[in-house]
Protein backbone atom coordinates (compact mmCIF):
# COMPACT_ATOMS: atom_id res chain seq x y z
CA UNK A 1 0.00 0.00 0.00
CA UNK A 2 1.05 3.53 -0.57
CA UNK A 3 1.15 5.49 3.10
CA UNK A 4 1.26 9.05 3.80
CA UNK A 5 3.36 10.66 6.33
CA UNK A 6 0.87 9.82 9.43
CA UNK A 7 1.16 6.28 8.27
CA UNK A 8 -2.55 6.14 6.76
CA UNK A 9 -3.07 4.08 3.52
CA UNK A 10 -4.15 6.36 1.26
CA UNK A 11 -3.65 4.25 -2.27
CA UNK A 12 -2.12 0.94 -3.73
CA UNK A 13 -0.08 -0.19 -6.76
CA UNK A 14 -1.23 -2.29 -9.32
CA UNK A 15 1.48 -4.42 -11.59
CA UNK A 16 0.57 -6.45 -14.39
CA UNK A 17 2.49 -9.13 -15.45
CA UNK A 18 2.54 -11.68 -18.76
CA UNK A 19 2.28 -14.98 -18.73
CA UNK A 20 6.15 -15.28 -18.18
CA UNK A 21 5.84 -13.55 -14.90
CA UNK A 22 7.39 -9.94 -16.67
CA UNK A 23 5.90 -6.78 -15.42
CA UNK A 24 3.99 -5.15 -18.21
CA UNK A 25 2.85 -1.79 -16.06
CA UNK A 26 2.70 -0.69 -12.95
CA UNK A 27 0.26 1.66 -11.71
CA UNK A 28 -0.57 3.90 -8.44
CA UNK A 29 -4.18 3.96 -7.52
CA UNK A 30 -4.89 6.98 -5.12
CA UNK A 31 -7.78 6.52 -2.64
CA UNK A 32 -10.06 9.51 -2.24
CA UNK A 33 -10.46 12.22 -5.50
CA UNK A 34 -7.87 10.64 -7.40
CA UNK A 35 -9.23 7.06 -7.06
Amino acid sequence: PIKDAQGNTIGTTIIVKDGDGKEISRQDILNGKDG
